[in-house]
């Protein structure tokens, strides 16, 4: 008994250590980021040139995430949901129940915790979005995030150059993600990273709503073959799509007043 007693009472010591240390982490329940705008930057109000055909379109100001989800942000949306079952922020249309785990979530070579998320469909991005109190973009918000109001074809101007996105494997170079504050040669011009390549990410705005296509922008690591990457290229796919190279950013209003 004695030596029940004294192991016991060092357990308690090292677990009350540990209470202190780590800010009673086990008694947590993890909840968004207290500054929605931390990582965001704002995209004024006023007219830009959208699409190939360069037509002008005008919006309201708005901000936009300075750079792409990352695992580790999205891991605690994750271990809430799991934790909770609270799918009151999720999309109407999504199932009962839904798993928002991403599509190769503990494939090793996508793990890394400052990689963006991918593997997502839109349900999921809408609820991470949703959770931590903001949204996604419109297809013509993120355009204009992406290539500013002179119709530039890239983040960073009018000629491609490789160098400034992450298209995915090339000879010699076997990366797949790269962190998502990474590459700043490649800003757009509001300094909004990652725009071309990396992670892909779905906006609010559909391509087709009558059969239910959602639109993408941004290409990913998985379609280098498709250079050079342009800020006007859409992606659709279905709400349920998951690939590896799909990701998101958030947009949020500006409060009026």
């Amino acid at each position: 008994m004695p030596k029940l007693r004294w192991w016991l009472s060092g357990l308690a010591v090292v677990f009350a250590g540990l209470s202190v240390s780590t800010g009673l982490w086990f008694f947590r329940q993890p909840s968004p980021p207290r500054d929605p705008l931390a990582n965001m930057v704002l995209v004024p109000a006023g007219p830009f040139l959208y699409g190939p055909e360069n037509e002008v379109v005008e919006l309201p100001a708005f901000y936009i995430d300075r750079s792409e989800v990352s695992r580790a942000e999205y891991a605690i949306f994750l271990a809430s949901v799991r934790r909770t079952r609270d799918h009151s922020r999720c999309h109407p249309t999504e199932g009962r129940d839904k798993d928002h785990t991403p599509l190769g979530w503990v494939r090793p070579d996508l793990s890394d915790p400052t990689f963006p998320v991918v593997g997502l469909d839109y349900w999921d991005a809408y609820a991470y979005a949703r959770w931590v109190g903001k949204r996604l973009p419109t297809e013509q918000e993120w355009e204009k995030a992406a290539r500013g109001t002179d119709g530039r074809l890239h983040p960073w101007g009018n000629d491609w150059d490789p160098s400034r996105c992450n298209w995915g494997p090339a000879p010699g170079l076997q990366r797949t993600l790269l962190p998502v504050g990474s590459m700043p040669e490649g800003r757009s011009p509001y300094g909004c990273h990652h725009m071309l390549g990396n992670a892909a990410e779905w906006t609010d705005s559909f391509i087709d709503e009558g059969v239910g296509l959602r639109a993408g922008r941004g290409y990913c690591w998985r379609l280098g073959h498709m250079r050079p990457f342009l800020v006007t290229f859409r992606m659709q796919g279905t709400p349920f799509l998951r690939d590896e190279g799909s990701g998101l950013r958030c947009a949020l209003d500006v409060p009026s007043g």
